[in-house]
């Protein structure tokens, strides 16, 4: 009980419902505690159905198939909870990207910045359920000094942060709209 409390006012603290923060939380041990805890009571249901139905020998075979009965179903709950636990951690082990709604905040906080001419390409990878590596290549105005592209950088990673908290390294590769002949 205190685990899914813990979860849900989780999930209000993101402004989700607790179904749409189960289906989009990347932290695995959530998921976990809630889905065994659920198991083992379904387990329980299921396990005292069994000696119920065996006890009072309702048939078939007066009762002695129950408990078997039982026992099957319970594994079966189980290997669907462990598939599903498996399923949703299985991004993680694979560097899975961050979400739509993760990377738009994190292309607006980039091209918010008035240095910004465009993001060329931006690359999400979770690292953790909390941690979001960004790599993005960026064009910069070309009247920039060497001082100012500095600042720019800085000032952008600290946008990505603000915007997306869970950013936690960034790679910036920076280019001017001009290549060393001086042609666009």
């Amino acid at each position: 009980a205190l685990a899914l409390y813990q979860e849900i006012k989780e999930a209000h603290h993101e402004g989700l419902t607790f179904g749409e923060y189960l289906r989009e939380s990347k932290d695995p041990t959530a998921k976990t505690v809630i889905f065994e805890d659920s198991a083992a009571l379904v387990g329980i249901v299921l396990a005292a159905a069994g000696l119920l139905l065996g006890q009072y020998k309702i048939p078939p075979a007066e009762g002695v198939m129950w408990d078997g009965i039982a026992s099957v179903a319970i594994g079966v709950v189980l290997a669907i909870v462990a598939f599903g636990l498996a399923r949703s951690s299985r991004g993680l082990l694979l560097g899975e990207a961050a979400t739509p709604k993760n990377v738009e905040a994190i292309r607006r906080a980039i091209k918010s910045h008035p240095s910004v001419v465009e993001v060329v390409e931006l690359l999400t990878m979770h690292l953790a359920p909390k941690q979001i590596l960004v790599n993005a290549h960026i064009n910069l105005k070309n009247d920039l000094t060497n001082e100012q592209i500095i600042e720019s950088i800085a000032e952008i990673e600290e946008n990505m942060k603000k915007a997306e908290p869970k950013v936690d390294m960034i790679f910036l590769e920076t280019a001017s709209l001009k290549n060393s002949n001086g042609k666009k």
